[in-house]
């Protein structure tokens, strides 16, 4: 078989195995990524003491960068914020609204999850509250 003659041959077996091909590659690419995400993830468990020294370290050293970057960072995603924000103020769990109890009355935890009513009501209250709040 000349060069020629391989060549033709080579192309004529990409253009009727693509498919193949395209699938193999794609098989060795996830299997290459899988491997470097658990090296990636046992260099992060044996280094743990290192990487908060890092971290420490770069911190201190890039506190103006940090502080840029959360300022970049709520001004691009602040629609997202009020959202979420909006939704924490409206959807409040009974755990918080059973610690503000506690605040108040003299009640345990178990005493005040016997009456559910007690609890919608501060909910509600709590709510009204932060709407109006939120509003003037």
């Amino acid at each position: 078989m000349t060069k020629d003659e391989k060549k033709e041959y080579d192309k004529q077996y990409r253009l009727k195995n693509a498919e193949k091909i395209k699938l193999k590659q794609k098989i060795s690419r996830l299997k290459c990524a899988e491997k470097i995400k658990q090296y990636q993830k046992q260099y992060r468990l044996e280094n743990i003491e290192k990487r908060k020294e890092e971290n420490k370290r770069y911190r201190l050293e890039n506190d103006e960068k940090i502080k840029q970057r959360t300022k970049q960072w709520c001004l691009e995603n602040n629609e997202k914020l009020k959202q979420r924000y909006k939704q924490r103020v409206l959807n409040l769990k009974d755990e918080y609204i059973i610690k503000q109890l506690k605040q108040y009355t003299n009640l345990t935890s178990a005493d005040i999850k016997k009456y559910p009513n007690m609890i919608e009501f501060k909910r509600l209250t709590l709510k009204l509250h932060r709407i109006i709040k939120n509003e003037y």
